[in-house]
């Protein structure tokens, strides 16, 4: 399975465990799957009401857990990273503006993230990574990087218009 693992998504293996189990009078099945590969954050007990009858089913079950977590990081980087939810507009077409900007801004910033290309480590930088052992390089350094290079390109261009006469001088 491909996990983000201190940062980086990368295939990991991962070793199952499941059990019916009773709850208030409920069958319900727990798996337990561990991924050595983050250490003690690797171990996982999820409650489900899935029939879990062998690996695969527990494998399937983990797959679900994982994408929703997914969705939840995206959806904490949409609102707290981008400050979705500090937008004041009027009306639902500024609102559906809004929205569509900084969604457009988010997946931009997860591919990014999960690519993990060169261009990944050029706006870590930006954002002020220093390379530490203990330092994590989210979304939020990404953006920080991609602000920057924004008001980078968009000086150059002021400057440009400037030199040639054609916008306000500076000084």
């Amino acid at each position: 399975m491909e996990l983000r693992v201190w940062g980086r998504y990368q295939r990991v293996r991962l070793h199952f465990g499941w059990r019916e189990v009773e709850v208030e009078g409920r069958r319900l099945h727990l798996v337990v799957c561990r991924v050595p590969a983050l250490g003690r954050r690797g171990e996982w007990w999820l409650l489900t009401s899935l029939p879990v009858r062998g690996r695969e089913e527990a494998a399937q079950v983990v797959e679900a857990y994982r994408r929703r977590w997914e969705v939840e990081r995206f959806f904490r980087l949409l609102k707290t990273g981008l400050g979705l939810e500090t937008f004041q507009v009027r009306g639902l077409a500024r609102i559906r503006k809004v929205v569509a900007v900084l969604l457009g801004l988010a997946v931009f910033l997860w591919e990014v993230e999960r690519l993990g290309d060169p261009f990944k480590g050029f706006l870590l930088q930006l954002g002020g990574k220093l390379g530490l052992p203990s330092e994590r390089d989210g979304p939020y350094l990404l953006l920080r990087g991609l602000v920057r290079l924004l008001n980078y390109e968009v000086t150059q261009e002021l400057l440009k218009q400037a030199k040639g006469g054609r916008g306000r001088s500076f000084g």
